[in-house]
């Protein structure tokens, strides 16, 4: 057996690479959804990655630059495909045209037959048409900055893309900032979840992870009030990052996201409606894939009862980690942003680009082997899209969630062990 582990050995790494570029261009090929298909493609990146990363610290200067050259032609390639297991980019491109027509899109819905005259061909693509714009204000300006330039779907994709190459860019100036190896960066690169769900769906994920990136980066060189605006940026990009506002204590920090809040909503104010209807809606009413959440419905029966019950201990939780518990920053925002996942009704696939970058400086296992497998919940679209009925798979739900509940568990035991 030695002796048959020795030559795999020596080969391994160019396995990996050969298996990652073949699944990758596979999975940029799909021009329709098909579940089997498409996670066992996924399966396949995903398992020549973790070889990829196992072999990572010894791979030579060839290899590394083989690798970029995959990781970037494999997101060149998923711009060009149409979006099979989102719309969102859609809505994202439609509310881009609204404001650029000097219309609110916080209040008017894509169905309203006010703006019909401004609908693309792709308008019927737009889900949840009846709910106007959710994502906050600067998501919106770049929507709008995309429409005004080439409001088409490639397009918009293309712009994300380079956003996310520049994240990959800010991680490796980070990287050699804290003296860190920079060959880490391809824990982010090289992951199939940002080459499907940014370059091929389209998710702007990759804008508000560039700002908190570049928030993080400039506050390992002390320049708080850059770090506090870019930290703005990325809470005004996406409102859950506010989880984090802990990293950055110091008084600019709320006096810049104050004056950038009143600037970006200024414009979209308005006496004659809630421009957070939308979101109050999702916080209310939207579930897929959840944890916590899923369980404390076999309990009980009143869901805004016990979405608040999860608020009120993840804010008690959030104290407790902010206050009480000495961590590294790094290990600080991958447990605050876990916790938020565990507690949130909703957890769709591109939610685990979240975390991702923040592996890449406190590498938790546990962590990247469950935003992995965030895909799988993708089985639900099958049933959806022959049947028009969404109806979650929960063994699939369970098998995403277990690696996070056997560190748990295996904490808690070693834990008990110590006492």
């Amino acid at each position: 057996m030695a002796s048959l582990k020795k030559p795999f050995a020596a080969y391994e790494s160019t396995f990996g690479i050969v298996l990652y570029a073949l699944s990758i261009v596979f999975l940029s090929r799909f021009t329709r959804f098909s579940y089997l298909p498409f996670i066992t493609v996924y399966l396949g990146a995903l398992g020549a990655y973790f070889i990829i990363l196992k072999k990572l610290p010894t791979l030579s200067r060839k290899k590394l630059l083989v690798l970029l050259f995959f990781g970037l032609v494999s997101r060149l390639l998923s711009i060009f495909q149409e979006p099979l297991l989102s719309g969102d980019l859609y809505r994202c491109l439609w509310e881009g045209i609204v404001t650029l027509h000097g219309k609110n899109p916080y209040l008017i819905s894509p169905a309203d037959p006010e703006l019909e005259n401004l609908r693309p061909v792709w308008h019927h693509l737009i889900n949840h048409a009846e709910y106007p714009a959710l994502y906050p204000p600067l998501t919106t300006l770049f929507n709008t900055l995309v429409a005004f330039i080439k409001p088409t779907p490639h397009f918009y994709k293309g712009c994300l893309t380079l956003v996310d190459l520049s994240l990959t860019l800010v991680i490796g100036l980070r990287l050699t900032s804290l003296k860190k190896p920079r060959r880490f960066l391809f824990l982010y690169f090289l992951h199939p979840l940002p080459i499907i769900e940014i370059s091929g769906n389209g998710h702007h994920e990759a804008l508000v992870l560039l700002a908190i990136m570049t928030a993080f980066y400039l506050l390992d060189q002390d320049k708080l009030s850059a770090a506090a605006a870019w930290f703005s940026a990325a809470v005004l990009s996406k409102y859950f990052f506010l989880i984090l506002i802990s990293e950055f204590r110091n008084w600019r920090t709320l006096l810049i996201l104050l004056v950038f809040s009143l600037s970006l909503f200024a414009p979209f104010y308005s006496t004659q409606g809630n421009i957070f209807f939308s979101l109050g809606a999702y916080l209310e009413h939207w579930e897929f894939n959840a944890s916590l959440y899923r369980l404390g419905t076999l309990l009980i029966t009143d869901h805004g009862y016990l979405r608040l019950l999860l608020v009120s201990g993840y804010l008690f939780f959030w104290f407790y980690i902010n206050l009480r518990v000495e961590l590294p920053d790094h290990q600080r925002s991958v447990i605050l942003l876990t916790g938020l996942l565990l507690i949130s009704p909703t957890v769709h696939p591109w939610y685990g680009l979240w975390l991702l970058p923040f592996l890449v400086f406190y590498q938790y296992r546990a962590g990247l082997l469950f935003i992995s497998l965030l895909p799988l919940s993708y089985i639900v679209l099958e049933g959806f899209q022959a049947s028009g009925i969404w109806r979650e798979n929960y063994w699939i739900t369970t098998l995403i969630y277990s690696p996070l509940a056997f560190d748990l568990g295996r904490k808690i035991q070693k834990r008990c062990y110590a006492r």
